[in-house]
């Protein structure tokens, strides 16, 4: 994920690298809130699985999690050229091996400490706060708002405001218009954190309206459509089971179905049941095994 977006930033540039990193920590901060209750273990970058069904503790953590803990030691050591050489040197290392999170912690400081190209002070080497990153269940101690360009993400909190403030007052079909997809990703994040923590809902006519002018329900995109399902679920809008059963009936994947079904359930059990019995036969074995758990059947 990491190099990923490295490469994202030398194809559209640094300010489209950072918003991927930013839309990234939206993402990790709802996995983390959905975990932190029954299985804080899993939030960890080096969880205790034993005994545990790897799909049932697969998540976007390591992936946002430990994406930002190499953010964070790209900080620390020079920036992302720096990083971009030790990866080079870590890949050629370790290729066709197997290797653990030690062997890593060692490569990297020894090659900081070593390279005579990149060599990092060795106090600032010694204050990396591994323990924390690698250990410690919950959010990571670094808000990447401030090291990175926020700029794309200001429009999308911007229009978070207009829906949660104005209740969709002065918005208009142009507003995503100029938007890249991530951004509108983004602010369906936004705009469901934002309700969360002030403890609120959007009323039937502010959703309507939502849908009316940005044509979300009927979004081809599933990372679009998936979001905006599931704010319209926690606001208790019945109207729109028939798009969420639409969905579950061409979307396969744990990382949708699941919480889907979960949030479905907990709205109408036996609307859940229904939609799953209508698509259960689409399914992976895995899905269905936790469907069936989830909703009783």
């Amino acid at each position: 994920m990491y190099i990923e977006r490295l490469i994202l930033g030398e194809v559209f540039g640094p300010k489209y690298r950072d918003f991927e990193i930013l839309v990234g920590f939206k993402d990790l901060t709802k996995t983390i809130d959905g975990f932190m209750k029954d299985h804080a273990e899993w939030t960890k970058l080096r969880p205790n699985l034993v005994g545990v069904d790897p799909d049932d503790a697969f998540s976007k953590v390591p992936y946002e999690k430990g994406s930002l803990f190499l953010l964070y030691l790209e900080k620390n050591v020079g920036g992302a050229k720096a990083m971009r050489a030790w990866l080079k040197a870590y890949f050629t290392e370790f290729r066709n091996k197997s290797l653990d999170v030690f062997q890593m912690k060692a490569h990297f400081l020894n090659f900081f400490t070593t390279d005579a190209t990149h060599k990092v002070d060795p106090q600032i080497l010694k204050n990396l706060d591994w323990e924390t990153w690698l250990n410690a269940a919950g959010m990571p101690p670094l808000d990447p708002k401030s090291v990175v360009d926020n700029s794309l993400a200001e429009q999308c909190e911007a229009l978070t405001k207009k829906w949660i403030v104005e209740q969709g007052a002065t918005a208009t079909k142009d507003d995503l218009k100029n938007m890249l997809p991530k951004q509108v990703m983004y602010f369906l994040d936004d705009l469901a954190l934002g309700l969360q923590q002030q403890g609120k809902t959007l009323s039937l006519a502010t959703l309507d309206k939502l849908d009316e002018l940005y044509q979300l329900s009927s979004s081809r995109n599933v990372e679009i459509g998936y979001r905006f399902l599931m704010i319209n679920l926690k606001s208790g809008n019945r109207r729109i089971l028939p798009a969420i059963s639409d969905f579950l009936s061409r979307h396969g994947r744990g990382l949708y179905v699941k919480p889907l079904y979960k949030e479905l359930a907990a709205f109408d059990a036996n609307e859940a049941r229904q939609i799953y019995r209508k698509h259960h036969r689409f399914y992976h074995s895995v899905i269905r095994s936790f469907a069936e758990k989830s909703l009783s059947l």
